[in-house]
């Protein structure tokens, strides 16, 4: 780009023109050829006619007697003809082909040379300026790019995670050193990173929805790819879509590798301790409601008033210690996909109801109100495993209990829309805050710090509620408005209508 004070030298006047611009130039140049040339047309034509007028003498004899001035005068416009051209080639021709060179050498990259003195009217110059400044930009410019490209690469580096960016055939076209660590042991890894493989040939598990998703939204996939040494690797990788137009490509994915070994090691000996921790607890506590249920039932002998209302005490609280250990037993099954589902199909009404009517004594004896309606659901039926959608059914009306105020109302509803079966647990409770939403579904999730304490349970419920109706084909969804209460609905497909 010119700078201004070229811009306002190269813009056109309404006067004369400069005397050094090269359209002055050309003009007097242009008029000196053409004087010199009616001169010496004048001046032939004039010695003619003199020489015609002679006496004694024709027109070939005057011709041949003027012939040597003729000459001198055409040698001397001559002359003056190639000063002009000589004039031109420096004005014009010389400092065009100087630009040029300079453009072709910009052209091919040769940034360090400078463009140099022009010469030649003062166009070329103000052009050779400009292709001198286009010059030291482009310069700073790919400096610029060198030093941002070096940081990247130090970053990337430095990560210790791998990152391999991928055309649209899967095909490596960058990675990070931490890559090529990652993947060390991989016997196709230099296929992958030096030879142009497909990331699908290397890691044929590889879904191909992992990368039609990346294309709107991260997604991410763990691993559990090849051993290493004597124990295997664990590798998370997450995809995400390239930038088209900053990396040059139709279209292309950022892969983002982690190694997890450690984590997932971890994990598994905490899930196992877990499990063998919920089975040893499991034993005791069924003797100790054994037993205190015979000492209720005054199996053992008669009971004082206090005796009962302790070993009741006891009763409530070995319950909730049996379910927590449930809950966490499922948990774990959850998570290794060890729990089985014996799918059936179950009239969904008369289920709903069986469970409410067990909750009932529990629910009015805490003062609250009960109200079923399911008439939607007579004679609708689905595929489930009853025994899992009692389990479900029975967390929701739990919780609705827990949550819910003295004389409040808690509500079974079922209805059929479209091709799915809903029931509906609905309280008048303190509902859930919009921002603990979006966690209500996660293990260990509690809407509050106090809920532990306050309502017992160890934030699994819901979670393993969720689990179980996905494994069954379902959904479950929910709608609270803080201070109004909360609506639980599961869904199911229908399976079949009976009469």
């Amino acid at each position: 780009m010119l700078t201004p004070d070229l811009e306002a030298q190269d813009a056109p006047s309404h006067g004369a023109l400069p005397k050094d611009s090269a359209r002055f130039r050309l003009s007097v140049v242009l008029l000196a050829s053409a004087l010199n040339a009616v001169v010496l047309v004048g001046v032939i034509g004039a010695l003619v006619a003199h020489l015609n007028d002679l006496p004694g003498e024709g027109p070939t004899e005057g011709i041949v007697r003027a012939l040597p001035l003729i000459l001198a005068l055409a040698m001397i416009v001559a002359v003056g003809v190639v000063a002009s051209a000589l004039q031109l080639r420096q004005v014009l021709s010389v400092p065009l082909l100087r630009l040029t060179v300079a453009a072709r050498r910009l052209a091919e990259g040769g940034l360090d040379e400078p463009v140099g003195e022009i010469g030649g009217a003062q166009e070329f110059e103000h052009l050779g300026r400009a292709l001198e400044r286009m010059r030291q930009d482009l310069q700073e410019a790919m400096r610029e790019a060198q030093r941002s490209n070096e940081r990247s690469r130090t970053m990337l580096g430095a990560l210790g995670d791998g990152v391999i960016f991928l055309d649209d055939q899967l095909r490596a076209l960058e990675y990070n050193p931490q890559a090529s660590v990652l993947l060390d042991g991989l016997p196709s890894v230099g296929a992958l990173l030096h030879q142009g493989v497909s990331l699908k040939a290397v890691f044929p598990e590889l879904p191909e929805r992992l990368f039609r998703a990346a294309l709107n939204e991260e997604t991410a996939l763990p691993l559990s790819i090849f051993p290493r040494s004597d124990r295997a690797r664990h590798l998370s990788l997450r995809v995400f879509p390239a930038k088209n137009r900053a990396l040059g490509v139709r279209r292309g994915y950022i892969v983002v590798l982690r190694d997890v070994s450690e984590a997932m090691e971890i994990a598994q000996v905490k899930e196992d301790f877990l499990s063998t921790v919920t089975h040893e607890l499991k034993t005791p506590l069924t003797s100790i409601d054994g037993f205190v249920r015979l000492l209720l039932a005054e199996r053992l002998g008669p009971l004082g008033d206090k005796q009962r209302v302790a070993l009741e005490t006891v009763r409530d609280q070995s319950e909730a210690l049996r379910r927590l250990v449930q809950d966490l037993l499922d948990a774990t099954r959850l998570d290794r996909d060890e729990l089985p589902l014996e799918l059936e199909t179950v009239a969904l009404g008369p289920l709903a109801a069986e469970v409410a009517e067990a909750m009932r004594p529990s629910v009015e004896a805490r003062g609250q109100r009960l109200e079923l309606s399911l008439g939607a659901l007579k004679g609708l039926t689905a595929r489930v495993d009853p025994f899992r959608l009692r389990q479900v059914l029975g967390n929701l009306l739990s919780n609705a209990q827990k949550f819910t105020p003295e004389g409040g109302l808690i509500q079974v509803e079922g209805q059929r829309r479209e091709d799915q079966l809903e029931l509906s647990v609905t309280d008048n409770g303190r509902g859930i805050p919009p921002e603990a939403v979006p966690r209500l579904f996660r293990k260990f999730s509690q809407v509050e710090r106090g809920d532990t304490r306050r309502a017992g349970g160890a934030g699994l419920g819901l979670w393993i509620a969720q689990q179980l109706m996905t494994r069954m084909g379902g959904a479950m969804t929910v709608e609270s408005e803080p201070g109004r209460g909360s609506r639980f609905t599961l869904s199911v497909p229908i399976t079949t209508t009976t009469p």
